[in-house]
Order: structure tokens, then sequence, then C-alpha cells
């Protein structure tokens, strides 16, 4: 019984460790949102990010979120002014 255990905490530490993939999110009823997180990026939700005003996200599907034609401004952690980048390819 013990060993049982001492298998799930280490395939709960071994998951947790994980670096970050592309994962699945539902998107409608016909398929699923595919978002690659970048890795120079703050996460705000989902496959939104916050990039500091002169950084492109470097993840595969990323591009801007804009907003009648502009970039979505977004305030990273520290404070600093950004831009919102979407990572996924629903649009």
């Amino acid at each position: 019984m013990k060993g049982i255990y001492i298998t799930i905490a280490a395939l709960i530490t071994a998951a947790l460790a994980a670096p970050p993939v592309a994962r699945s999110e539902p998107g409608s009823l016909f398929g699923k949102r595919v978002c690659t997180p970048p890795s120079n990026c703050q996460l705000i939700t989902g496959c939104e990010y916050c990039c500091a005003d002169n950084v492109s996200a470097n993840g595969v599907r990323c591009h801007l979120h804009l907003h009648d034609g502009e970039p979505e401004d977004c305030t990273l952690s520290g404070g600093a002014p950004g831009v919102e980048w979407h990572c996924d390819d629903e649009h």
C-alpha cells in the first residue's frame, strides 16, 4: 500500500515540474483551442498574455489582440505598460 502512495507522489511531483506545453481549451462544440504559451510574456488568462510594449510574444500561434484596429493595452505585474497578445489559433 505504501508503494502506491509513493508512486502517486512521484507522478504529482513530475507533473508539477514539467515545462508548459501547448494545451487545448474548449473553443466550440466542434473543436478545441490550441494554446501555445510564449516564454517571454506574462499570462493574463486562458490564452491571453501581456508583453512589454517593445516585445513580440514568441509563441508559435501568438498574434496581437486588436480592439477597433489598435492593440489592446495591459499592465505587467510590476506595473509597467504592455500589449495584449492571444496565443491560440481561434482568431
